[in-house]
């Protein structure tokens, strides 16, 4: 694990639309009720990051990795699709 995930559990990274909230350790992006946290302003991304990481009560990923898959993430094609 690396020394940023130690620290914190939830950043922010630059995406097409605003900013992402994700999770450091497993690199997945967060879900809250059921709605990815993508296309964000900075200060909203930020905020939802900080109240995530801040959280102790969120020891695992807001989502299972095997349920939600990106597909074509090279391509740029983006759809999701469940394995």
């Amino acid at each position: 694990m690396n020394a940023k995930a130690d620290l914190i559990r939830y950043d922010i990274r630059r995406d097409r639309r605003g900013w992402t909230v994700y999770d450091v350790r497993t690199g997945l992006t967060a879900i809250i009720d059921g709605v990815l946290q993508v296309g964000l302003e900075m200060d909203e991304a930020d905020a939802i990051a900080d109240a995530l990481s801040a959280d102790g009560a969120l020891p695992a990923p807001l989502v299972d990795p095997a349920f939600l898959r990106l597909d074509g993430a090279e391509t740029g094609a983006g759809r999701f699709r469940r394995p």
